[in-house]
């Protein structure tokens, strides 16, 4: 009973806490501020945590970057802002250390292994969420190597990245979050090109090229999909030839797990689009696809 008594004030005490921190951040908005550029062009510069009282309690750049040289190496950073939403800002930043000139020698100096970190502030610009982690850039130029986002809802975040030297399988991790920082879903694929997450956090979408054998030698579109709730991983060609005839499409994950697809025949000159849903997906795109004749 005593155990019992000490563990209900100990909820009791986590919730009264908990209440107290949304209580603490009520009247605290977040604001980006805009700047133009030399093509007069407005483009984010800031982003602005204010009060209740309207004070200005913590800025960030929208984006940022430096070269330090320290004794004979150099250290290179970024930052950037990732997603903004009236309530979280996703923070992204890498660094590592060069041995030679990153300025004169960036295209010589690839396969390098990065810091990361992805963080989550709230309104007040506290972090309470931070992830770690080590990248291997690829040792060509043009490779994907890392990225985080956050869904339009604000709900779910992802980060994908390249965790392995072998620029021959160029192996990824994706791996999925709420904004209080659980691991909702993860997944291991390769050779990504593009990533993207639906806009209520429900599905995570993204484009991969396999290389091909002799005699072709080229890359192979493929789509894959998460079903953040259940886990379960997709892939499907997002291309292909049949009777002489060649279609292509692109993915766009939407509410609701549902997979829009843009592209569709060649020979109609015409973009084209089809709707389904991850439950739904067949092996073959093409059959999504109006099969309209030559023009």
């Amino acid at each position: 009973m005593k155990g019992l008594i000490k563990t209900m004030f100990i909820l009791s005490i986590g919730f009264i806490w908990a209440q107290e921190g949304k209580k603490e951040e009520k009247g605290y908005r977040i604001k980006v501020v805009m700047e133009k550029d030399k093509y007069q062009i407005e483009r984010p510069k800031e982003v602005h945590f204010v009060s209740p009282d309207g004070k200005i309690v913590k800025k960030i750049k929208y984006s940022w970057s430096s070269i330090v040289k320290k004794g004979n190496k150099w250290l290179v950073e970024a930052k950037r802002v990732e997603g903004v939403t009236e309530r979280i800002v996703l923070y992204c930043t890498e660094r590592y250390i060069s041995s030679y000139d990153p300025i004169k020698y960036a295209a010589s100096i690839l396969n390098r292994k990065l810091n990361c970190t992805v963080k989550i502030l709230n309104s007040k610009g506290v972090v309470y969420f931070k992830k770690e982690f080590q990248v291997y850039e690829p040792a060509e130029i043009g490779i994907f190597t890392w990225d985080a986002g956050l869904s339009w809802d604000g709900s779910t975040i992802y980060v994908c990245y390249r965790d392995s030297s072998d620029w021959v399988q160029n192996k990824y991790n994706i791996e999925v979050y709420d904004t209080t920082g659980k691991q909702l879903a993860r997944a291991n694929i390769s050779q990504v090109d593009e990533v993207q997450i639906s806009p209520d956090g429900k599905i995570v979408g993204a484009i991969l090229w396999f290389p091909t054998g002799a005699p072709e030698y080229r890359a192979v579109k493929h789509l894959f999909f998460l079903d953040v709730e259940t886990g379960r991983t997709k892939m499907v060609k997002a291309e292909g030839e049949i009777n002489g005839r060649k279609w292509s499409c692109a993915p766009d994950v939407r509410r609701n797990k549902k997979i829009g697809l843009i592209g569709g025949w060649h020979d109609i000159h015409i973009a084209q689009s089809a709707e389904t849903s991850f439950d739904e997906l067949p092996d073959n795109l093409s059959i999504l696809f109006e099969r309209g004749g030559k023009k």
